[in-house]
């Protein structure tokens, strides 16, 4: 069967007069040729107009049906779909209402490309939550919901009926049909979720489910997981108890789930999130000791190094003796700094929400330099120890600054289980842990939720 390769186009750089996949012309008025650019994951070609409105590609390396993604000015984006030996035309014209562009498609592939940019205008509709957070609710009923997800459907499948390859247009088909029960059942659960109804006591939602196979390996990995969730016994809310929230996936995963492949595959799914959980109050052990029970080795052991990290992370053991270099290149260890209470910043330059926490870092810094029971300390994790560097020499933190790369990089991530960052380390002054996947600084209660670790 045919499938798309998602952003798999190599770009070359050279303009070709003929024989090209990719014809693309933006007349004059449309004013967004200049910023537009194509991406593939091996990389990406700004200004792919230069400077005109006629841009012509192709790259012998394409095998086979390949999607591409053409980004305009004004945040819009456009799907191309190419194959060797043909050609399709693409032309963008200016919207004289929202100044935005349109798009229109001739030659091989112009169903497929433009199947490919309504899918990304396929979606509910409509979220309560989203609603509430808006200040304005019901600005479409769940009944206009419904119907406009009907009109949706019917006109993708005009679309997808326009496709050459009978094959393709079959697998199209069916991923359309795919895609409307996932949106179908998001409505019913966002209705049953706002009035607090468990999805299994709405009749309407089971009806719709009872035509899904989950142990059909053609369904999605997407709708399978709305399915199961239909099939909850209890209300689902966001004010849900973590831990029944974990007990219930795997009771209707063991319950429904009959296939040895997609029960290990899901179940595998939660023992990841458990491993990788942050909630100070889910019970990683008991959840951790069912899914041994159920799924073997097979489904923990991809994730054991994780559990063995909490477990010897936990409150009350001893800190990890882990080693970090200061800007000079100096070596220090975690226990130099023993005698107060430790609040310990894993970041690193990269990271957008890492980065975000440093004013409130510095607030807190401020606030209790008078208050020798409490040390802030930063430790960067980037491999470019450079960047790092330039950082804190443009920053000028008042607090220590500290490196790890190598071997130390590996000893931190690996003794507290860190699998993304900012994390935050508490480590009480006998050297002990304190908590190891603590409070961020930007947290409205950090203060409350601090002081229990100050000792006099």
């Amino acid at each position: 069967m045919k499938r798309l390769t998602i952003l798999a186009l190599l770009l070359c750089t050279c303009m070709l007069t003929h024989g090209q996949l990719l014809h693309i012309e933006a007349p004059a008025d449309t004013a967004l040729t200049n910023p537009a650019f194509l991406y593939s994951q091996l990389g990406m070609q700004r200004n792919i107009f230069n400077g005109g409105h006629v841009a012509d590609y192709d790259n012998p390396n394409v095998k086979g049906l390949t999607r591409m993604v053409l980004f305009l000015g004004g945040y819009q984006t456009f799907y191309v779909v190419v194959e060797p030996g043909q050609t399709l035309n693409v032309v963008l014209t200016k919207n004289a209402e929202t100044g935005l562009c349109d798009v229109r498609y001739t030659g091989k592939h112009a169903a497929l490309s433009e199947l490919n940019n309504a899918l990304r205008l396929f979606a509910p509709g409509k979220s309560y939550a989203a609603e509430m957070k808006a200040g304005k609710t019901d600005t479409l009923s769940y009944e206009e919901a419904f119907a406009k997800l009907d009109r949706q459907r019917a006109e993708l499948h005009q679309v997808a009926a326009r496709i050459d390859d009978a094959e393709l247009r079959a697998y199209n088909d069916h991923d359309i049909d795919d895609r409307y029960l996932q949106h179908c059942i998001t409505l019913h659960l966002d209705r049953a979720s706002r009035y607090g109804h468990a999805p299994l006591q709405e009749p309407a939602l089971q009806q719709l489910v009872a035509q899904i196979n989950p142990n059909d390996t053609t369904v999605s990995d997407q709708l399978r997981a709305k399915y199961l969730t239909a099939k909850y016994p209890i209300a689902v809310t966001d004010s849900m108890d973590v831990n029944t929230y974990v007990d219930t996936e795997i009771d209707v995963i063991l319950r429904h789930i009959t296939s040895p492949k997609l029960r290990t595959q899901l179940l595998q799914e939660m023992a990841q999130q458990v491993a990788n959980a942050h909630s100070p109050e889910l019970d990683v052990e008991r959840h951790w000791a069912r899914l041994q029970k159920e799924g073997g080795e097979e489904v923990t052991s991809p994730f054991q190094k994780l559990i063995d990290a909490k477990r010897n992370t936990a409150a009350g053991r001893p800190c990890p003796d882990f080693g970090f270099t200061d800007a000079k290149g100096t070596q220090h260890s975690i226990s130099e700094l023993f005698g107060r209470t430790l609040m310990i910043d894993v970041w690193a330059t990269w990271c957008g929400p890492c980065k975000a926490e440093i004013p409130y870092l510095e607030k807190l810094v401020e606030a209790y330099k008078d208050d020798k029971r409490l040390l802030f300390v930063s430790i960067s994790i980037d491999t470019d120890r450079q960047a790092w560097l330039d950082k804190i020499a443009a920053d000028k933190p008042a607090w220590p600054q500290y490196h790890v790369a190598g071997e130390q990089y590996k000893a931190l991530l690996e003794s507290f289980g860190i699998t993304g960052i900012p994390r935050f380390i508490i480590i009480n002054p006998d050297g002990t842990i304190g908590q190891a996947d603590a409070f961020r600084p930007s947290d409205e209660q950090f203060d409350a939720k601090m002081r229990p670790f100050l000792k006099d």
